[in-house]
Order: structure tokens, then C-alpha cells, then sequence
């Protein structure tokens, strides 16, 4: 596994991109964040994004599986980790792509992006 630097966020609740961006900015994460699947994309063309989390249920396209087959699609060879809170969504985000699902709790998600750190090579 490659080494974080930089993460996009995909969730149109402001309250999880708020304390995402908290806790993820201050143990040295660039956090870049997008309302949208479409936003989200450009994003992902014109920075360096090494993690991708996108929220299931986006207003507007009812679930983040479109960003998922198309960042599959077009190739983009990033880990995309979906946050949701339904065990049978999970299966969905799968099978769409996704290379896992994570709980919607702030902690739980800073706890894993730093558990991929201790797992990567030195």
C-alpha cells in the first residue's frame, strides 16, 4: 500500500465533511472534498488523490456506486473505500467496485486511514 497524502472526500453532509476534515487535516491529511460524483471526478483528474471516500447516499443519484464505476472505468488505479452505515448496501459498493466499506464514525474512519500507514511498506 502506497503512503496517504491526499484524500478526497465524496459526502454532501457538511457535518461529516467538517469533522472529517478536523481530524484528518491535523494528523497531516490534504482533505479535498466534493458534493458531487461529477465534482468529485474533476478532482480526480487534476490532483494527485491517493484515497478516495465517497459516502453511499449522495442527494440527487441515491448512491456513490456511479463514482465507483466510473473512476473503475476509466482506469484510475485508486483505492475507493464507500462510508456507510447499511450492511446491505455493503454488498452493492462491492460488487460495484469498491475496495471496502467503512462505518460513518469520524474515529473509525481517521483509525483506518492510519492503520493503512502502519501496514505499508518502509
Amino acid at each position: 500500500m502506497q503512503i496517504i497524502k491526499n484524500i478526497l472526500l465524496v459526502d454532501d453532509s457538511k457535518i461529516q465533511q467538517k469533522m472529517l476534515k478536523s481530524l484528518l487535516e491535523k494528523e497531516g491529511y490534504k482533505l479535498f472534498i466534493s458534493d458531487t460524483v461529477s465534482e468529485g471526478l474533476k478532482i480526480i483528474g487534476t490532483e494527485i488523490i491517493d484515497l478516495v471516500l465517497i459516502d453511499f447516499y449522495l442527494a440527487g443519484i441515491n448512491d456513490g456506486t456511479a463514482l465507483v464505476k466510473k473512476v473503475r472505468k476509466y482506469g484510475f488505479d485508486i483505492p475507493v473505500y464507500a462510508i456507510s452505515g447499511s450492511e446491505e448496501n455493503s454488498r452493492g459498493l462491492l460488487a460495484s467496485g469498491c475496495n471496502g466499506v467503512l462505518s460513518k464514525d469520524p474515529a473509525e474512519i481517521k483509525k483506518f486511514i492510519l492503520s493503512l500507514h502502519d501496514s505499508a511498506p518502509a
